[in-house]
């Protein structure tokens, strides 16, 4: 999936300020996150508020800038 550079973002980060961040960006901001990411290397999940959670080295191959 490739993020529209107008609408289109990731959050870094998976914890509550990301929660707080989606929320906003989507409800106000009229924008949309695609994904998340986060560089715990320890984390195991794959999702996060039912989008992916991806790692900081995987990111920008997975939604490339535009």
């Amino acid at each position: 999936m490739k993020a529209d550079s107008q609408r289109d973002l990731v959050i870094f980060g998976a914890g509550s300020q990301a929660q707080v961040f989606d929320y906003y960006l989507t409800h106000e901001g009229g924008r949309r996150v695609v994904a998340f990411t986060d560089s715990e290397r320890s984390r195991r999940e794959t999702r996060y508020l039912d989008r992916p959670l991806v790692s900081i080295e995987e990111v920008t191959r997975r939604f490339p800038p535009s």
